[in-house]
């Protein structure tokens, strides 16, 4: 990170040798609310929780400072229920941050045994300062899948006829999310015709 700034945070995904006999690892990295496209309202979310991104790269291994302990959660609009859920940690996840979308999908989850731990860290240096997570392990609620996803509510603006919110619905449905329009707000009489048509359970 910058100077007398935050160390990134990261997951490492290997190790490895360069052919010149250089230490290197890939980290797939995580982001602070403030890093995201949330950007100045970043104070508005928890500090402990990070989002995990799909964004990797190589870094030297001596830019590693520590290990973390991050939590992986499930996707929760019940804030106090969601508190209640986090076991002791650096941080917790429960979200996926699709830097090219500038958009929040819920965290998938992990193919691996009950128990299993991953192994990362954290790391500083002039150039690259970064944090990793280390025995990232599932949290409880995610041992067992629950026959029904939690129901997260949308509010469509400058909805149209809801195609905007068809569309969401259904890439929700593909990444395991139950999203659900709820409210929809258009200038145009018409379009909202329409879309309570396409859409009976909107308001």
């Amino acid at each position: 990170g910058k100077k007398e700034g935050e160390n990134y945070i990261c997951k490492i995904i290997e190790m490895f040798e360069s052919i010149d006999g250089e230490l290197f690892f890939r980290a797939q990295w995580y982001y602070r609310a403030k890093d995201t496209v949330i950007k100045d309202l970043g104070h508005l979310i928890e500090p402990k929780r990070v989002f995990f991104s799909e964004v990797q790269d190589d870094n030297p291994l001596d830019c590693l400072v520590e290990k973390l302990n991050i939590a992986r959660l499930q996707l929760t609009v019940d804030f106090d229920a969601k508190k209640e859920q986090i076991p002791p940690c650096d941080y917790y996840c429960d979200t996926l941050y699709l830097l090219p979308y500038t958009s929040f999908v819920k965290l998938p989850l992990e193919n691996k045994e009950a128990g299993s731990e991953t192994s990362s860290t954290i790391s500083s240096d002039n150039e690259v300062n970064c944090k990793s997570e280390v025995n990232s392990k599932p949290a409880n609620t995610l041992n067992s899948v629950e026959n029904k996803e939690p129901e997260i509510k949308l509010l469509d603006l400058y909805s149209g006829c809801g195609a905007m919110s068809t569309g969401l619905c259904q890439g929700g449905i593909l990444s395991g999310s139950n999203i659900v329009t709820r409210w929809a707000v258009d200038m145009n009489k018409d379009a909202c015709k329409s879309l309570k048509l396409n859409h009976p359970k909107t308001e």
